[in-house]
């Protein structure tokens, strides 16, 4: 399989050849990356010698066994599964549902409060904007005295 590494390589690196060391011994670089690397290296001290220490890796990786890279990865992740209690969903199920309880719970009551809150709001500022008139004092009645019986009369033309 062959695979580019452009511009790969650790942050704040500008060697951009830096991660093509270990593709390259192993023979994963495509012709034209390879090639690059060829020319690369010719100019690169620190390069050649990345892959003058991973030279001998390919040799040591055919000397493996199937079989034994087969027994060491599974060592290290058993294919197994292992066996769950009977009672672990039927418990994972009631927490789920306890949860999703809560969580409708609460958001009813931040809906309710939100809607008190609101009107609570509007009614204030409802208040607030038509004042009722100041009360009204009962005067006392005073008594008046007649000035005259004189009837008024006017004619209308």
């Amino acid at each position: 399989m062959m695979i580019s590494l452009r511009g790969l390589g650790p942050p704040g690196d500008n060697h951009l050849h830096v991660m093509w060391d270990a593709a390259y011994v192993l023979g994963s670089l495509s012709a034209t990356d390879w090639r690059e690397f060829e020319a690369h290296m010719a100019g690169c001290p620190q390069c050649r010698q990345a892959v003058a220490e991973l030279s001998g890796i390919p040799a040591m990786l055919a000397q493996l066994d199937r079989s034994e890279v087969c027994a060491i990865n599974e060592a290290d992740h058993p294919s197994g599964a292992t066996e769950m209690p009977p009672e672990l969903l039927p418990s994972m199920q009631a927490a789920v549902r306890l949860h999703r309880v809560r969580s409708r719970r609460m958001t009813w009551v931040v809906s309710a409060a939100a809607a008190v809150i609101l009107t609570i709001c509007v009614l204030v500022g409802v208040h607030g904007r038509f004042p009722t008139s100041p009360p009204q004092t009962a005067l006392p009645a005073l008594p008046m005295d007649q000035i005259g019986t004189t009837l008024l009369a006017s004619t209308v033309a």
